[in-house]
């Protein structure tokens, strides 16, 4: 058994060796490090014990477990290690001129659902804003929603979740003085998504919005054109600052708790941030060591439950630690244990890697970057918790997908 300093130690020293043996051949993995190392380096620093509710408080965990958590981080960012290839060997993005009035009319059917979205959504995300504190809005959703259940609901959310769409679409109208007029309208409507899960008061896109932005500026930034780049950086000074406050209102109403005195308070503060980013490990730990009873096909695959007709598990929420944050790998422990979380690990690793290589062969870089935008999205999210919990959600995106593999080709790629 290993403490948490030894915790922090091994991953910092695996994720470390890994990514200084491949640092020269990837161009936007560093954002996947760099999380990584801000995961790891809280056990050095922080006493973990005060910012988890662990089912044992013991602070010793399983060397192989964390190794192990180490290793499926590590392998869910094979495909994206074979992505950067691609991209750092030709890392000027252009549009084929034939495809600009395709593009704008693609351009304006986003524009168009993200704005019927926000204008839905709006009133609701008010309402839950305006409710009362984080936990009584958290009391209410356990039972009900803010949202009606209708078929209007439905639509706003499954926009909201076109995210991927939105931000790749955003760069690719930086690379083009013919898309001006659309830069500013599509970046807004990246954070879409922010709005409609406002109504649940989730905080995730506060994160993963921030984390895609950076990564595919990674990618696009060297295709901006002058005017666009100029433009890029005044509206990152007026958005970063907005979405911080927003981030820290919604932060402080459901963590600081000053009536138990200032240290409770901060150490909730920490958990509400940080925490976020460094329970993992930890979280992972506890889902192996200590889960009983799994959660089946239908909480955690629920797309295979219904094709299969299987019968949604009874078993509910048993552990402090299924609340929290132990990766998407956690998930797929929790389903049906060791078999689970070796398929499905394996499963999210290959199914990518092929569709990858495919497109790479085809030469079809815009199928491709579509494909990188779902994938970085399940991966980003997946370092929190498994995207896949509603079988609506998934059959949008593997919709997305099967485009991705047969739309042409609208980009050109140079070396220079």
């Amino acid at each position: 058994m290993i403490d948490s300093n030894s915790v922090a130690i091994l991953l910092l020293s695996m994720w470390g060796a890994i990514f200084f043996l491949i640092r020269k051949r990837i161009c936007t993995l560093y954002v996947y490090f760099s999380i990584l190392f801000i995961m790891a380096c809280a056990g050095l620093i922080l006493p973990i014990n005060n910012y988890l509710d662990l089912y044992h408080s013991s602070n010793s965990f399983s060397f192989p477990i964390i190794l192990l958590f180490g290793l499926l981080l590590m392998l869910a960012i094979v495909p994206w290690y074979v992505f950067d290839n691609v991209i750092r060997k030709n890392p000027i993005i252009e549009i084929r001129q034939k495809y600009c009035s395709i593009l704008k009319i693609v351009f304006n059917i986003e524009l168009i659902l993200s704005a019927y979205a926000v204008i839905y959504a709006l009133p609701y995300a008010l309402a839950a804003i305006n409710y009362g504190s984080a936990a009584d809005v958290r009391a209410l959703i356990q039972e009900e929603s803010f949202y009606p259940v209708n078929i209007y609901t439905t639509i706003c959310v499954g926009v909201g979740f076109l995210l991927p769409i939105n931000i790749l679409s955003f760069y690719t109208a930086m690379t083009s003085e013919k898309f001006q007029k659309y830069t500013i309208p599509l970046f807004l409507s990246s954070f879409t998504y922010i709005i409609t899960t406002t109504p649940f008061l989730a905080r995730d896109g506060y994160f993963i919005i921030p984390i895609m932005h950076l990564v595919f500026y990674k990618i696009f930034n060297k295709s901006f054109t002058p005017t666009n780049k100029t433009k890029f950086y005044r509206m990152m000074w007026v958005v970063i600052p907005i979405l911080a406050l927003f981030f820290l209102f919604i932060t402080l109403d459901r963590f600081w708790e000053a009536d138990y005195g200032a240290e409770y308070a901060l150490n909730g503060l920490i958990s509400g941030t940080w925490g976020y980013l460094f329970q993992q490990p930890f979280i992972f730990h506890e889902t192996i060591t200590y889960t009983e009873f799994f959660q089946g096909f239908g909480k955690r695959f629920p797309l295979i439950a219904i094709l299969l007709d299987i019968p949604i598990s009874e078993n509910t929420i048993t552990y402090n630690f299924e609340y929290q944050f132990g990766t998407m790998f956690a998930n797929f422990y929790s389903a049906f244990g060791w078999n689970s979380l070796i398929c499905a690990s394996v499963f999210f690793v290959l199914s990518w890697l092929w569709t990858f290589k495919l497109q790479i062969s085809k030469n079809n870089i815009a199928g491709l970057l579509i494909l990188f935008s779902v994938y970085l999205l399940y991966t980003t999210s997946g370092l929190f918790y498994l995207r896949i919990y509603t079988a609506s959600i998934t059959i949008l995106y593997i919709f997305i997908i099967i485009m991705s593999l047969i739309i042409p080709n609208f980009y050109i790629t140079k070396s220079k």
